[in-house]
């Protein structure tokens, strides 16, 4: 079975980060954003998978209804190799229905996979009628290799608002309080959905420029040749030397 496993040491990360919760063994960290009210989310944990199988499933928007928190629709609008554009409806409680539409990316740093999202509406369907439409939505999903492989270590990062007349303090508990079911989301999807044995999605790393090649030496000038000595009138000319 696969489970999400207590991580017993995490380090807090740094520029301002500070702890606001553990729970399920993930550390919830918040932090204040310049120009806003909502504060960001971070949350750090680890699941008993090797990474392909937890990209597998972050990287199965089609699917996302079938094990998201509240996703009433999710379905991939256009795709290739490193990018996925998302429209997503969500369904939770007290409030109307939310939706959005996000681009992914896929960046490989070493070992370590980067899952991007952010909000990107303008190439979704027009808004529907009673359903409010996100405009906020940034976050990451960055996934390690730990115990040789066989376990990832996830950190997940996200500023999100929810938009309407939702209290501030309600949107940050809300994100908050989110994260374990997210994480718990992910644990279902990797135990019984076909995501797990999907190819992970082609994330290829930009190849460095080759470096310009050394100029060739300059050549040193043709010598002039010097004219052979003129032999005097009724002798032979000097033979070249050996």
């Amino acid at each position: 079975m696969i489970a999400l496993v207590t991580m017993l040491v995490v380090s807090a990360p740094p520029d301002g980060w500070t702890e606001a919760a553990r729970v399920d063994g993930i550390v919830i960290y918040n932090r204040s954003k310049a120009g806003s009210d909502v504060r960001e989310v971070k949350a750090i944990g680890s699941f008993d998978a090797p990474l392909e199988k937890v990209h597998a499933v972050l990287d199965d928007g089609a699917h996302y209804k079938d094990f998201m928190p509240y996703c009433k629709e999710s379905r991939v609008i256009k795709r290739d190799a490193e990018n996925v554009w998302q429209y997503e409806r969500v369904n939770a409680p007290l409030v109307s229905e939310r939706d959005y539409v996000v681009h992914m990316t896929h960046e490989l740093r070493g070992t370590t996979v980067v899952h991007k999202f952010k909000q990107a509406n303008a190439v979704g369907p027009p808004p529907i009628k009673d359903v409010v439409r996100v405009d906020i939505l940034d976050g990451s999903w960055e996934l390690e290799p730990i115990d040789g492989g066989k376990r990832t270590r996830a950190t997940y990062s996200v500023l999100s608002s929810p938009g309407g007349a939702v209290p501030t303090w309600l949107v940050n508990a809300a994100n908050n309080n989110a994260v374990p079911e997210i994480f718990k989301a992910i644990k279902s999807g990797m135990a019984k959905h076909s995501a797990c044995n999907a190819p992970t999605p082609t994330i290829t790393r930009t190849p460095a420029p080759a470096p310009a090649p050394a100029p060739a030496p300059a050549l040193a000038p043709a010598l002039a040749e010097s004219p052979a000595p003129s032999s005097p009138p009724g002798e032979p000319a000097p033979s070249p030397s050996p």
